[in-house]
């Protein structure tokens, strides 16, 4: 294993926790100040920049204080060189949706940081 597969690995493992317990303290650590979280809300991009993001992980009753399943996976990290990689997660966060994740990753003075997230919600059959 590649020191930059191990890495990104960690980042992912904080993400997951970011995620399951509404950490808004790791939203500074793990995303560069600029980095944006995108999606498509009926035929409308939605794009929010880090204050909008902190906002909405800090609205959120985390998963974890309601003793809910943790289930999040990395489906692949594509490292393209030293300083870019992608990596593609799926978690659950709310009950009922599955969450698919494309993280654009940089590695600025040494550490990886993720430089956007575009994601789409899933809302499973109940």
């Amino acid at each position: 294993m590649t020191t930059a597969y191990s890495e990104i690995l960690n980042l992912l493992d904080d993400y997951f926790d970011l995620l399951y317990k509404c950490d808004v303290e790791l939203i500074n650590q793990l995303f560069l100040p600029n980095a944006n979280v995108c999606n498509v809300s009926g035929d409308v991009a939605v794009i929010i920049d880090m204050d909008q993001f902190h906002e909405r992980i800090a609205s959120r009753i985390s998963p974890e204080s309601q003793n809910k399943n943790r289930d999040d996976r990395i489906l692949s990290i594509d490292i393209t060189c030293p300083t870019i990689a992608l990596a593609k997660v799926d978690l659950l966060i709310l009950p009922g949706g599955r969450y698919t994740d494309y993280l654009s990753l940089l590695k600025v003075a040494g550490n990886w940081k993720i430089a956007s997230k575009v994601f789409h919600l899933k809302v499973e059959d109940q």
